[in-house]
């Protein structure tokens, strides 16, 4: 999908959306981005600073569809395999460093 803008304009965007974001979370504020999701400021009890993100609900959907994804998966044999499966796995590649579960 192309948006009609070239590198540098998508880079300018990207970096004032930043800034926006940077900007009103450090006021408390929280950045909805329509489409995207929203990052929401927080303090924990030592006083550190954190941003947060929500994954808009819509995008979520479309993303987690069964068929969305269309990229190659590399092991894809390996989905699915509980720890016992994997502990096999590991062990059989590392006879020298067998893993203690």
């Amino acid at each position: 999908m192309r948006t009609g803008l070239n590198k540098s304009e998508v880079q300018m965007v990207l970096q004032e959306a930043n800034d926006a974001i940077l900007y009103f979370n450090s006021q408390g504020t929280p950045v909805k981005l329509p489409g995207v999701g929203t990052f929401s400021p927080s303090v924990n009890r030592e006083g550190a600073f954190k941003i947060n993100f929500r994954t808009d609900a819509n995008l979520k959907k479309r993303i987690n569809a069964p068929d969305a994804y269309t990229g190659t998966l590399v092991n894809k044999s390996r989905a699915g395999l509980d720890n016992a499966g994997y502990k096999e796995l590991w062990d059989a590649d590392h006879p020298g460093n067998p893993l203690e579960v």
